[in-house]
Formats: structure tokens, C-alpha cells, sequence
């Protein structure tokens, strides 16, 4: 039977419900079948026992024509899903469209995740604006696949790459970071980089350097954090934060009759 959406719902939020995959079944069902009735735009189904098959079913219902209200997909810790849940979980997406966000933080994703990451980026009509993969385990090598498919991406705008051991000082994480700051450099759109908490010393932090070049104006958030290993004037040249500041709104001091 057809699955019967729920005209209202426009934002699902599940936080530790033990969804699992039987739950993120269920939850595919209503993406793929709720049809033009759906306004769904919004959901987050956070440290809720999604594996690999829960990811399976839900990539499905995002292929192209399966689903035309989802704008921003939160799959953050489940920690699960892993490599091979990225990996089905991509195949669906790298066809949509309409999603704009796409959120894995801590859901236990290797350098072999790369890859699907890339396919998806390669999608030439890709919509996605943000995506955040804080908190996994990418490391160097998983940061150089994923810039096979950014390399040819012109649809990101903000990436968190946050917390991923990426060292800045084994080859790998050079290679992978020199790779990262070519491909940055010549992104028609990204304006956000996250790369906080990853223990990027001198070696890297230089690689990094054309990311942030003069002739590259339109990265307006650089972050990463000072190590000892490497001087303030290197970490000077490579953060950034151009983020708005909220305006300090002075009150009037009022006149009193005695004022002079």
C-alpha cells in the first residue's frame, strides 16, 4: 500500500529512538512514496543504530525521481553506517538534485569512503551546498579520494572535514592535503573549510598554503587550529574567519535636567 504522508510535516527529528535499519526502512518508504503530498524538507535522524541496509533503502528514495521535497538529510553518529553505508547511501544521492545539505558526522567512515563521497561530488547537477563529515576517520587517503569528485564539483559552498586524523605529517596526509589545496583553489564556490581538530603540523599546514592564496578571496572561513609545530605567521596566512559579527547595540544614555 502507498504510503500516506502526512500533509503538515515539513521537519522529522529522531534523537536516540533505536530506529535502526528496520525504522530507516520505514522512513524510505515515506520519502519514495509520500509523492507530491510530502513537504518533508527537513530530517534528522541522529545516533538512532542506522546501518549499512537503513542507508541502502534510504540512498534509494533519494535517487532522481523518487523524492522532490528533501532539502537537508542529518545522519549524524551512527556510527554503524561506516564506509559501506556511505557508500549506498551516495549511490541514491550522486542523482538528487534537491538535497542541499547532507550531514555524517561520527558515523565511523575510513579512507574508503572516499570514494562514494567523490562519485557523489562528480554528479554534474549535484544541488548539495554543505556537507559535513566531522568526526570520522578519513585521514589523508580519504581526503585524497574525496578530491577526485571535488575536483570536478562546483556546487559546494561549506565542507567540515573537522576531526578526521588527518597528521599533516605522514605522506599520505601531505599528498592528500597538497591534492585538497589545489582543488580548493580552483572551486568556483566554496566559501567555508573546516579543519579543526585534525593535528595538522608544519609539513601540512605548508601544503595547505595555496588554499588561502591572495588570488583566492572567496574562501571567507579557514579553520584549523595553531600547533606549536608550526609558526603564528604560517597560521596567520591560513586562517581565516570572516564570519559576521553581531553589531553591539548602545543604549542612549537620557538627559537629566542637571546635565551640563
Amino acid at each position: 500500500a502507498p504510503a500516506v504522508a502526512y500533509k503538515p510535516l515539513k521537519e522529522l527529528r529522531l534523537w536516540q529512538c533505536a530506529v535502526g535499519d528496520s525504522g530507516a526502512v520505514v522512513i524510505a518508504d515515506l520519502l519514495r512514496l509520500g509523492g507530491t503530498d510530502l513537504q518533508l524538507s527537513f530530517l534528522e535522524v541522529t545516533a538512532d543504530d542506522i546501518g549499512p541496509k537503513g542507508a541502502l533503502s534510504l540512498g534509494r528514495s533519494l535517487c532522481c525521481g523518487m523524492n522532490n521535497s528533501l532539502v537537508t538529510l542529518i545522519l549524524d553518529s551512527n556510527t554503524r553506517l561506516g564506509s559501506v553505508g556511505t557508500k549506498n547511501l551516495c549511490k541514491g544521492i550522486c542523482t538528487n538534485s534537491r538535497l542541499k545539505k547532507l550531514s555524517l558526522k561520527y558515523c565511523g567512515i575510513d579512507q574508503d569512503g572516499g570514494d562514494p563521497l567523490a562519485e557523489m561530488l562528480l554528479f554534474p547537477k549535484i544541488g548539495l551546498t554543505i556537507l559535513e563529515l566531522g568526526g570520522n576517520k578519513l585521514g589523508g587517503e580519504g581526503l585524497f579520494r574525496i578530491c577526485r569528485g571535488l575536483a570536478q564539483n562546483s556546487s559546494l559552498t561549506c565542507l567540515g572535514i573537522s576531526d578526521n586524523q588527518i597528521w599533516g605529517s605522514r605522506d599520505l596526509d601531505v599528498k592528500g592535503l597538497s591534492l585538497f589545496a589545489s582543488c580548493v583553489s580552483k572551486h568556483p564556490g566554496l566559501k567555508e573549510i573546516n579543519l579543526l581538530h585534525n593535528p595538522i603540523e608544519e609539513i601540512g599546514a605548508l601544503a595547505l598554503l595555496p588554499t588561502v592564496a591572495e588570488n583566492n578571496p572567496h574562501i571567507e572561513r579557514f579553520l584549523l587550529d595553531k600547533l606549536s609545530s608550526f609558526s603564528d605567521d604560517l597560521f596567520r596566512q591560513l586562517y581565516r574567519d570572516k564570519a559576521p559579527v553581531a553589531k553591539k547595540v548602545r543604549a542612549k544614555k537620557k538627559k537629566t535636567g542637571n546635565s551640563k
